[in-house]
């Protein structure tokens, strides 16, 4: 069975493409060519079998509108990263166009982010499973910085040796600025920008490993202003806000790198020392009580102006196996709770010994 059709006259001797019902009931596409025979008044049909090419062009076509279409970047290059083509979404996600880049290595890329050492490994990877997957930092042609998430895959030739590579990837930039956005909330105190009692518990277990391995003394404090309520209450909260920051700052001026200084809640701070001994731990106080007392809130009364001073908790500890994050922070809170009923302006300190016990316990004025 042929489908039926319209004969052109003017186009009599053009080639009409048909569908064709073959005697097993399956559809084939061909191109059928007529001739009229004019001694005898008929036609010679000629049925050229051509559903494979059809095929073939429907798939080439449908390729072509997921590379045109598609919302990834898709970037194709010889063996040397010389780009073959690009797609649209390459252009818009880059800022390049079509005729910027073809002809030029894929390096013009490269933000510069990145380690030698990165890349060498990335080809290397390549180069032993045909594929990588993973993220990068790039650059636009307008000198913006982007992080996409890239898989790079290898064509082979007939002798299996690279011939191109087909690089896929997508913009995520603001997903990782929202996962930056999210991590910050989630560890950081929004106020100061301190690490806060989640992120202080992940530091002192990374401390309490580092003291096992090293047999070296590990060190807390833990602080509040005295009388901040008062104050907050006088001066407002901008100003206790302000107050907060400026202690937060004067607290790390006080540190190294390797301490980590957190706000717990409120006006009360940690400090969790890298690496320090009873001498140092003590100088660190003694210089932060200081800067600390120099702070001034304005007012136009000199003689009602507040004298910011502070209550201290300190615990030094050898880490044994029993020491949880809860119960060391609980044992810093009650010599703070100590300082503080002992008159504020305080420092209650507690030293342990090698073997666990409490060496020494003493109140500061």
């Amino acid at each position: 069975y042929i489908e039926r059709f319209t004969l052109d006259n003017n186009e009599e001797n053009a080639p009409l493409e048909v569908n064709i019902q073959c005697k097993d009931g399956s559809i084939r596409t061909a191109l059928m060519s007529l001739a009229q025979n004019t001694k005898y008044n008929d036609y010679l049909s000629i049925i050229y079998d051509i559903t494979a090419r059809k095929k073939a062009e429907e798939q080439l076509d449908l390729s072509t509108q997921v590379f045109n279409n598609t919302r990834d970047g898709i970037i194709i290059t010889d063996n040397r990263g010389t780009i073959l083509d690009v797609n649209p979404a390459f252009c818009e996600i880059t800022a390049y166009n079509y005729a910027d880049v073809i002809g030029k290595n894929s390096s013009i890329l490269n933000s510069g982010k990145q380690s030698a050492e990165f890349y060498t490994e990335m080809w290397e990877t390549i180069a032993r499973q045909g594929y990588w997957v993973g993220e990068i930092w790039n650059r636009k042609k307008t000198g913006e910085l982007f992080v996409e998430l890239l898989t790079i895959s290898t064509l082979l030739d007939a002798n299996g040796k690279a011939k191109n590579y087909i690089g896929l990837f997508s913009d995520i930039t603001q997903s990782k600025n929202q996962q930056q956005s999210l991590n910050s909330i989630a560890h950081y105190d929004q106020l100061t920008g301190l690490p806060n009692r989640t992120l202080l518990a992940d530091r002192y277990q990374q401390a309490i490993l580092h003291s096992k391995k090293t047999g070296s003394l590990l060190a807390a404090c833990v602080l509040d202003i005295d009388n901040f309520k008062p104050i907050n209450d006088q001066y407002g909260p901008m100003m206790g806000d302000q107050l907060l920051i400026e202690v937060a700052n004067r607290i790390i001026a006080e540190t190294q790198d390797i301490d980590t200084v957190s706000r717990l809640s409120g006006d009360e701070f940690a400090l969790l020392f890298g690496a320090t001994d009873k001498a140092g731990a003590g100088q660190v106080i003694n210089e932060l009580n200081k800067n600390v007392s120099s702070l001034k809130i304005p007012n136009e009364n000199a003689l009602t102006k507040p004298i910011i001073t502070l209550s201290i908790g300190l615990k030094t500890l050898y880490p044994s196996k029993n020491n949880s994050y809860e119960d060391f922070l609980l044992s810093v809170d009650n010599l703070l709770y100590a300082a503080k009923k002992a008159g504020r302006d305080t420092l209650a300190v507690s030293l342990s010994s090698k073997n666990g016990e409490t060496a020494e316990f003493e109140i500061v004025n």
